[in-house]
């Protein structure tokens, strides 16, 4: 771009992308699963390179006394990557805590195709229960 003006689309590099896409689930959902589960999304399916940028934001609740709550993401397609811990925002702590999370991750080693990124659940003991959830896919090329 020249100094004094604005930018416009022909000055994004050819490499750039401006595929996304985002899902969302309103209501609240509850588990007692101790390991990832999709609770119905939301899930988002882009054409990506080996590259993608990944929000997921929601409400995080376990009234169980020190009981997890953890929301993630898996993919598949083109590429397979499981639910996390390493890629999940969680609450563990005193009973009764709400929690408003937001989480970004560069997911790399993708294999370029078309991905599905799902949110998945669990919990550590008890009851956890999810509402407002959002995924945010962003591709980011090779």
């Amino acid at each position: 771009a020249v100094a004094g003006t604005l930018a416009t689309t022909a000055d994004i590099p050819a490499a750039f992308s401006l595929v996304f896409d985002a899902a969302s689930v309103v209501g609240q959902n509850s588990t007692t699963a101790t390991s990832y589960t999709a609770l119905g999304g939301p899930a988002v399916t882009v054409v990506t390179g080996t590259k993608a940028l990944v929000a997921i934001t929601g409400w995080l609740h376990n009234p169980t006394l020190y009981g997890g709550a953890y929301a993630g993401y898996d993919v598949s397609g083109a590429t397979t990557i499981a639910a996390s811990d390493s890629n999940a925002a969680r609450v563990s702590i005193a009973a009764n805590s709400v929690i408003r999370f937001t989480t970004l991750h560069l997911v790399t080693g993708l294999t370029a195709g078309s991905n599905t990124f799902t949110m998945k659940y669990k919990v550590t003991n008890g009851t956890g229960y999810f509402q407002e959830r959002q995924i945010f896919v962003q591709d980011m090329g090779s």
